[in-house]
């Protein structure tokens, strides 16, 4: 406090000095904007269709800015698109709390959605394919075929899964290679599950000649912090039929700061 007074002179308390210092203390954290590119289901209902965007789970420490994204759908084409995102001011120093309190999602009514297969787009990449020939609830799962996966360069963003963990070393054809894989699939069939298989040529020669990779991702798992599971392996032919050269993983994560990102470690 500032006491003025023609009698004394002018007199700082303990308070106006620490004043200063705790108004410091509480200015709010530098931070960064952040878009998200939502998540897209669909459900049937008695007027016809609804599309829910949703950002899944985020931090209450984001600060959601206005605006929502919008939904165009494209019969012809067979295509869904998304305009916009979800934006938020992400605290750089703050402390970002792994719950769905910062949720946010839209719903577009659209009547007259084919059972047909779309495909799921933004302008910044495929968000994935939504079936609903079989299924009245469905939603958008990302898909994406060979990566085009060189160790060297892109194993940082991957983790390397030991050999004594793969299972099975050979096998007579490289789908083979992939049963261990697959052997729970699916652990439930609540939460729309997938499963995509790409086999393609990798652009790694193996040690005697060319190389296949293999591509396989499994969504609607358990686990609500993942969205997405993904294996690449490399096999190269071998007198037995094929060989795994090697095995990586990385998780799509549902929640918190990770959502929407592959991760080589856990999700939050």
């Amino acid at each position: 406090m500032i006491f003025f007074s023609t009698r004394r002179p002018l007199t700082l308390t303990l308070p106006a000095l620490l004043t200063p210092l705790l108004t410091a203390l509480a200015l709010p954290a530098a931070s960064a904007e952040r878009e998200i590119v939502p998540q897209l289901c669909a459900k049937r209902t008695a007027e016809g269709a609804e599309i829910t965007l949703s950002t899944g789970c985020q931090s209450l420490s984001f600060q959601r800015q206005p605006g929502d994204p919008t939904v165009e759908v494209v019969e012809d084409r067979a295509a869904i698109l998304v305009d916009g995102s979800f934006r938020y001011e992400v605290p750089e120093n703050g402390i970002a709390l792994t719950d769905c309190g910062g949720a946010a999602s839209v719903t577009v009514p659209l009547p007259g959605l084919d059972r047909r297969i779309f495909n799921v787009g933004h302008e910044s990449g495929p968000i994935g394919r939504l079936d609903l020939r079989e299924t009245n609830d469905a939603c958008a799962m990302p898909a994406s075929g060979p990566l085009g996966f060189v160790p060297e360069r892109d194993a940082g963003a991957w983790r390397a899964i030991d050999e004594a963990d793969w299972g099975q070393r050979t096998a007579r054809a490289p789908m083979g290679l992939m049963p261990p894989l697959t052997a729970n699939f699916p652990e439930t069939i609540e939460g729309y599950p997938t499963l995509q298989i790409h086999l393609g040529r990798s652009p790694v020669p193996g040690p005697k000649s060319a190389r296949i990779e293999i591509h396989l991702e499994v969504g609607g798992v358990l686990d609500d912090a993942i969205r997405s599971i993904r294996w690449i392996g490399l096999a190269s032919p071998h007198f037995e039929g094929w060989v795994l050269d090697g095995l990586w993983t990385q998780e799509l994560c549902a929640r918190g700061e990770m959502a929407g990102k592959w991760t080589a470690g856990p999700c939050p």
